[in-house]
């Protein structure tokens, strides 16, 4: 049976009852990156002490040896303490590439520029720290080794708490990203008081660190987008097994990985599963993956690794050819079910083109399954007598916006549902073409769909009105208008309207922009 984790790792639910520990002693391993962090700063010693290190301190002591994740990367012991600190350092060395503040006088930029890296510092450090609230349970245990109660992180570290050791329990079906979310709650916690004084002073840095550590963007984005960087890099690292290496354990199987990123999507949510549009289905003894959307995600997961395709069609390969994709009487790795969710005028039925993988592929232990809404699944004749590699589900993306002809929007809405939710595409933002109104969301038309499909943006567009997700403007028409006011004035920008996208596309999303507002008709 496949294995999920790296076999020189512990996973930590298997470890028993940790101790407790200060933050001094937790950083002891860590030391080495702590040199290389405090060179990049380049502060005085007493800053150092006093801004940078209390918080590190601060932080090691709220996460103790807590697991990045369940499943996927940094998920040994300690896992989360190590990709926050590794996510700081290569976001200071990425944060040189940059002049901070951005679009200032110089002699601004020499006075401020302090304080943007320690932003960018704190914000790598707290970007995942909601993790220890969210995603995980944490069992306080006594001198006697008896379970006292639930740590709630709410009100500080363990260290506070009457406790010697914890027992670590892993949490499913949360919310997707709702750790971002609730990072803010715990700054108090790990950032020192002078450091937030020191931010405050300073509100287009506080701006841009308030978005980044809480997932929503409140003007400049320029910390949100180091951060996300040197967590990919993080991440790819850890998953690669490139850290291993020295240790004479070799990289994870090209398998192994594209297993253990679609458990972690879908057990994130960040893969929708059992509803309308979902990028996956699960019955009792096989998980559908639906071929574009899905192996888009997982190849997204893997973004920067070494050995990832860049086409599907080598990524099925890699599952039929180890026996992990079912193949269809045929030996085709690619089957075409009617899929249906739900009963009576609720329902939802589609023809899809799936890949069938066992259950036990990905959770050996079925107690590990979220629960999930029942679904029906049905074979149908294939809609082309082509090879599974010229299917069009699975074809290259620059084939794929025409190829399928089986649901006339399905190209361009898993595209947008996931470029929203992996954050590749921009969200109220001057230059975004997405936008959260009252509402509901704003799709920028044309620009969407010429950046989806640049010389089929018509067509593309033309199939996705037939879905009729948009709404209609009063006089029957389907562009909306809506002011922009800026720093220029007023503009107008135009597009299609979804009302409820989080009812109708399973999307969680931020705050309505408030620079937008509706004009009437007769404007």
């Amino acid at each position: 049976m496949l294995g999920l984790a790296n076999k020189s790792r512990r996973s930590a639910d298997e470890s028993g009852e940790q101790p407790i520990l200060t933050g001094k002693a937790l950083l002891v391993e860590h030391a080495a990156r702590l040199r290389s962090i405090r060179a990049i700063v380049g502060v005085p010693d007493a800053h150092w002490r006093w801004l940078y290190q209390t918080a590190f301190t601060k932080f090691a002591e709220m996460v103790q040896r807590l697991p990045a994740s369940e499943a996927h990367h940094h998920c040994e012991l300690g896992g989360l303490l190590r990709h926050a600190l590794e996510v700081v350092e290569l976001a200071l060395r990425i944060r040189r590439g940059y002049v901070l503040p951005p679009d200032k006088e110089p002699e601004i930029v020499i006075a401020e520029q302090d304080a943007w890296t320690y932003a960018v510092a704190t914000a790598s450090l707290l970007h995942d720290v909601g993790k220890a609230m969210v995603d995980q349970r944490i069992v306080l245990h006594g001198r006697d080794g008896l379970p006292i109660g639930l740590w709630s992180p709410w009100v500080g570290p363990m260290t506070k708490v009457a406790s010697t050791h914890y027992r670590i329990e892993f949490r499913r079906g949360q919310a997707h990203r709702l750790h971002e979310a609730v990072s803010p709650l715990l700054v108090t916690h790990i950032v020192p008081a002078d450091g937030l004084r020191w931010l405050g002073d300073h509100h287009d840095a506080l701006a841009a660190w308030l978005g980044a550590i809480g997932g929503h963007a409140l003007g400049c984005t320029v910390i949100a987008d180091i951060v996300k960087e040197a967590d990919q890099g993080s991440v790819a690292l850890d998953l690669s097994g490139e850290r291993r290496q020295l240790q004479s354990a070799g990289a994870n199987p090209l398998a192994e990985r594209l297993f253990v990123a679609l458990r972690q999507l879908i057990d994130s949510g960040a893969l929708p599963v059992n509803q309308q549009g979902a990028g996956a289905f699960l019955d009792d003894t096989s998980l559908w993956l639906v071929c574009e959307r899905g192996l888009d995600a997982i190849r997204d997961a893997l973004q920067g690794q070494a050995g990832v395709p860049a086409r599907n069609d080598r990524l099925i390969d890699e599952l039929q050819q180890r026996g992990f994709a079912v193949s269809t009487t045929e030996q085709r790795a690619v089957w075409h079910c009617e899929v249906r969710v739900g009963d009576g005028d609720d329902s939802w039925c589609q023809t899809l083109s799936l890949l069938r993988i066992p259950l036990a592929c990905l959770w050996p232990d079925p107690a590990a399954r979220s629960p999930c809404a029942a679904v029906w699944i049905r074979e149908v004749e294939a809609v082309s007598e082509r090879s599974a590699d010229a299917d069009p589900a699975v074809v290259d993306a620059s084939e794929s916006a025409s190829a399928n002809a089986t649901d006339p929007g399905e190209p361009f809405l898993p595209w947008l549902i996931d470029g929203i939710e992996n954050g590749a595409l921009a969200i109220n933002t001057a230059k975004a073409q997405v936008h959260v109104v009252d509402e509901g969301l704003l799709l920028v038309s044309p620009a969407i769909f010429r950046l989806f499909a640049d010389e089929e943006w018509r067509e593309a567009q033309k199939r996705f009105l037939k879905r009729k997700l948009s709404a209609k403007t009063a006089r029957g028409e389907n562009i909306f208008h809506y002011a922009v006011d800026g720093d220029a004035g007023t503009k107008t920008i135009k597009g299609l309207l979804i009302r409820n996208p989080g009812a109708k596309l399973g999307l969680e999303l931020p705050s309505a922009n408030g620079l937008l507002s509706p004009k009437s008709d007769t404007e």
